[in-house]
């Protein structure tokens, strides 16, 4: 009892040289594809173009307004620089030699400081040094120092503070930022 199983046959077999599209059609459809590539490129080209203009368009828009921005925050910066910075730092002149007093004990630890200052700050930091009523701490007026300035004695060593000198800073930073954005809005 033997089988014999049959198979299709599934090649292709080559066409006729006849069965195929003829000239006429390859010709016409080599013609439709070129124009069809063409017209393809033709569109992406002026996509590609379209593109560009819109982000110059944005580029501009966007310095515009960045400009237009800095010019209304120039008047913010001069207050702060003008007003705000100067009554800041006078208000923290007493925290800041506070917080002095505070690591020069640490480091000198029971000697006495003796803290120099400008005789327009003695009131400021008298009164913060109410804040430490255990400290052994002296002030003296030193008429060679200017506001804001204080120099801190102790058996470590002495330490300076220059809240003017900060005070200028802050103040030559935010001019700089102001004419840094002048600059930039007149130059586009």
């Amino acid at each position: 009892m033997s089988s014999c199983m049959l198979l299709e046959h599934f090649d292709i077999a080559a066409p006729a040289p006849g069965d195929g599209p003829g000239e006429e059609w390859l010709a016409g459809y080599r013609t439709g594809l070129d124009e069809g590539r063409a017209a393809a490129e033709a569109a992406q080209a002026d996509r590609s173009l379209a593109m560009a203009q819109i982000l110059a368009d944005l580029d501009f828009t966007f310095r515009e307004a960045q400009a237009q921005v800095m010019a209304r925050l120039e008047p913010l910066f001069r207050i702060l620089a003008d007003q705000v910075v100067p009554s800041l730092l006078q208000q923290t002149l007493g925290v800041a030699v506070v917080a002095e007093i505070l690591d020069a004990a640490r480091r000198d630890a029971g000697g006495p400081l003796e803290i120099g200052l400008s005789p327009a700050d003695h009131d400021a930091v008298a009164t913060a040094l109410t804040l430490l009523p255990a400290a052994r701490v002296s002030l003296r007026e030193d008429g060679r120092l200017g506001p804001g300035q204080v120099m801190l004695r102790g058996g470590a060593g002495t330490t300076s503070l220059d809240l003017a000198r900060l005070g200028r800073e802050v103040t030559s930073a935010l001019d700089a930022l102001a004419s840094d954005m002048k600059g930039k809005e007149a130059n586009g």
